[in-house]
């Protein structure tokens, strides 16, 4: 197996004004970072990577050994202008709309434009991870299957950063790293019936700083007026996952099955204010995190209502999760001592009810999500976590086949129309009336 990724994103010229309402129906043009400020950055992603896999049937053993190669690349760079008045101007110009202010009037007599780009609005990233995996599958008993694997990865990292139009001399520091890791994982599954099963699992895994949270760039969240920086000093997440779960396949699409799982995180990545005035965002590493969870999934047609119904399916999901923060050296500046993990919801509730006539080509789809309130940042010095709060969603997808190479689908979200609301404590600090939206594709399979 073998794969290539190319994205690219421009963003040609973000221009932010900010004014304020000094009395009813008066605005003045405030003069501060982040406004009257242009904006200019371009970024590429490539993704090239392989694997193979040999499998070896033994007897009562199966085996298999493979191998993996994965690179990202990244090339980030950026320019940020701002316009400004010139020292002695007429305050009156900043009663100015900003068309007029920043026109040519003004431009070069009452206001200047200058460069604001700095070391750290430009880098290069790279990682490369290259593992290597041996599994076996052997039943002892006929109701007894066991699988264990190993895997051995190591990943190099790599971000230099440095802008050649920037106007600081400041210090951006790089990351260079290479790590290796053996992750064990462990299934046990016994057959209790035909069309039952209990399943114990065991594994190790990682979760790696992305290259947004680990470059040393001050993006500017112009939505919400404040700086997210990335931290060089963040490190890889590892967590060990324990699950044991009950399953029972009564019908040849009907499944119906209750789990319960635990995880223990060390140095989760969190997202925490830094700055009480913008509330500016960076990256973290808590020194861990432990979360306890329980989960119920059903999926069936409704045929055993009645023949009538046999084209309807319905589906639901419901997870409960609890989940507590290790602070350690962090716990003297955390605002909240005791706390839950930040992006992790006490709930997360899934239905959905569907249709589909193989004979038309057609299948149909409504889906409702909720997920419980949540920590979208982490108060530090005083200020309090901010939550997220529940996001009630339906969505309803359809698609028509067209003939035996095509595919048309028709996607609507939001159709309650909900709104993003995150709050600190009773302050709403920030509503998104994200509206309905729609989406037409056309899918080709050669």
């Amino acid at each position: 197996q073998a794969n290539f990724s190319l994205t690219a994103r421009s963003e040609p010229d973000t221009r932010d004004v900010l004014y304020e309402e000094t009395r009813p129906g008066t605005f003045r043009f405030v003069n501060q970072s982040g406004s009257g400020e242009r904006f200019f950055g371009e970024l590429s992603d490539r993704g090239i990577g392989g694997s193979a896999q040999l499998s070896l049937p033994l007897g009562m053993l199966t085996a298999a050994i493979g191998g993996s190669v994965d690179t990202k690349l990244r090339n980030f760079s950026a320019r940020r202008f701002r316009i400004s008045p010139v020292s002695g101007a007429d305050p009156s110009i900043l009663f100015l709309p900003a068309e007029q202010l920043f026109g040519p009037d003004h431009l070069g007599k009452d206001m200047r434009l200058d460069e604001r780009t700095s070391r750290g609005d430009a880098y290069d990233g790279s990682l490369t991870i290259v593992g290597g995996f041996a599994s076996a599958e052997v039943a002892p008993l006929d109701e007894l299957r066991v699988i264990a694997g190993l895997r051995y990865e190591t990943a190099t990292q790599k971000i230099t950063a440095g802008s050649i139009f920037a106007t600081d001399n400041s210090e951006t520091p790089a990351v260079d790293r290479t790590e290796g890791a053996l992750l064990p994982s462990l299934n046990v599954v016994y057959a209790l019936s035909k069309e039952m099963n209990l399943r114990a699992s065991y594994s190790y895994t990682l979760a790696r700083p992305m290259f947004r949270e680990l470059a040393p760039f001050l993006y500017r969240d112009y939505s919400r007026r404040r700086n997210i920086t990335g931290q060089p000093k963040l490190v890889e997440t590892r967590i060990h996952n324990q699950d044991l779960r009950w399953e029972w396949f009564f019908g040849e699409t009907e499944v119906l099955s209750a789990s319960v799982f635990a995880k223990e995180l060390s140095n989760p990545i969190e997202r925490i204010i830094v700055g009480s005035a913008q509330g500016d965002l960076t990256f973290s590493n808590a020194q861990g995190a432990l979360m306890f969870g329980a989960e119920l999934e059903a999926r069936s047609s409704l045929r055993f209502l009645t023949e009538a119904l046999s084209d309807f399916r319905v589906g639901m999901n419901l997870a409960l999760i609890w989940s507590d923060v290790d602070l350690g050296a962090e716990r003297g500046s955390t605002t909240n001592q005791t706390r839950a993990l930040q992006g992790q919801a006490p709930y997360i509730a899934n239905v959905s009810l569907g249709w589909a006539k193989e004979v038309w080509g057609v299948d149909a789809t409504v889906l409702f999500n909720v997920i419980g309130p949540r920590i979208s940042e982490v108060g530090y010095d005083g200020l309090l976590d901010v939550y997220e709060r529940p996001f009630p969603r339906l969505d309803f997808v359809v698609s028509k086949r067209l003939g035996e190479s095509f595919k048309a689908k028709l996607a609507l979200t939001n159709l309650l129309n909900q709104s993003e609301v995150y709050q600190m404590a009773e302050v709403e600090m920030f509503h998104w009336d994200r509206g309905v939206a729609g989406s037409l594709a056309l899918e080709w399979t050669p």
